[in-house]
């Protein structure tokens, strides 16, 4: 199991994927660029190396069987709203 949460490096977690045994599981939650249509106050990181863009966290992905790919608004526990990509897949099992 690879754990990345909130840390964004995508060039790390594409290398941490060669750690990722088969069968391993690989469960990510990024901030998102938010959407500029979102009409609501998006909470997060302003600096933009600190996001991953629409679809970096599916491009990371390739090559894994996909169980949940989400892209978009999310109410955190103190009810802020954040702009999140989450992840959870599986390097799939050898032959």
């Amino acid at each position: 199991l690879i754990v990345n949460v909130r840390y964004v490096n995508l060039p790390l977690l594409r290398a941490l994927l060669d750690c990722l045994r088969p069968g391993g599981t690989l469960l990510v939650e990024q901030h998102l660029t938010p959407p500029a249509h979102a009409g609501v106050a998006v909470l997060g990181p302003r600096d933009s190396a600190f996001r991953v863009a629409p679809g970096a966290l599916g491009a990371v992905a390739d090559g894994l069987q996909v169980w949940r790919l989400y892209e978009g608004l999310v109410r955190d526990p103190d009810g802020s709203i954040r702009a999140l990509a989450r992840l959870i897949a599986a390097k799939p099992q050898t032959a």
